[in-house]
């Protein structure tokens, strides 16, 4: 599993959405006691129940039955270290992989369901899992950079931040550190704005310090809707862009 990696960067989680038409995903059968254990034994998965699926990229579709839920497993690949696998839900038309690492290995955990569950079919002959028609992605990396925070701001903002909380002549308290923190979506210029959505929205960017590190560390947390190996081609730029180019290496 060959992927270009900046040095210093770590992949947090990578989330991919399947997505598919009506009737083509069969929640019912895929809910029986032998496929719902079939599924968790060949992921061996710790958390394996009937349950409504947390919200993602969309809510869950309400639906009888309403959806499972595995938690923690762990896929073991050919020469390769085995791909920690965070959560696999599956509602009445959507299977979401989230993996502590690529996407590629999200992909793969998709590709062995579907190969464990090939002969698995509903009661009309059709496949549990037919052909999924779109992918959504979402990935977190963080990465090490050598600019520090405020270099996200415009100079004139900068400048005018940094004069605001600098420290008063004559005091030996340190000076603060301007943090920002950046979060921004595409959206139409020929729609109306309907404001900044609350909370994690995976489908808006995001960057921000490490939390837990040090400002000076220069530790750097990044989400996007992105898959891993784009996310680190725009954080290559990113870091070129304020003038501290990453080093690239083969992971």
């Amino acid at each position: 599993m060959q992927l270009r990696m900046i040095a210093d960067a770590r992949l947090i989680t990578a989330r991919r959405a399947f997505e598919f038409g009506p009737d083509e995903l069969r929640l019912t059968v895929l809910s029986i006691p032998q496929v719902r254990e079939a599924i968790a034994r060949i992921f061996a998965f710790q958390t394996a129940q009937v349950a409504t699926p947390m919200p993602t990229f969309a809510p869950p579709m309400i639906t009888v039955p309403p959806g499972l839920v595995f938690e923690i497993g762990v896929l073991n690949l050919p020469d390769s270290s085995p791909m920690p696998i965070r959560f696999l839900h599956i509602d009445g038309r959507r299977i979401v992989v989230d993996v502590a690492g690529p996407t590629s290995g999200a992909v793969a955990v998709f590709n062995a369901l579907k190969e464990t569950l090939a002969n698995t079919r509903s009661p009309d002959g059709g496949p549990a899992i037919g052909q999924f028609k779109r992918t959504q992605d979402y990935s977190e990396i963080s990465v090490k950079f050598g600019f520090s925070p405020d270099s996200l701001l415009a100079p004139g903002l900068r400048d005018l931040f940094n004069r605001m909380f600098s420290s008063p002549p004559g005091l030996d308290t340190p000076a603060g550190i301007v943090v920002p923190s950046l979060r921004f979506g595409i959206v139409s210029p020929t729609d109306d704005y309907v404001g900044s959505p609350q909370g994690n929205d995976q489908s808006r960017y995001a960057i921000d310090l490490r939390l837990g590190s040090l400002p000076s560390d220069n530790n750097y947390y990044s989400s996007a809707p992105l898959d891993t190996e784009s996310h680190l081609k725009y954080l290559a730029d990113l870091g070129t862009t304020l003038g501290s180019p990453a080093t690239v290496e083969s992971d």
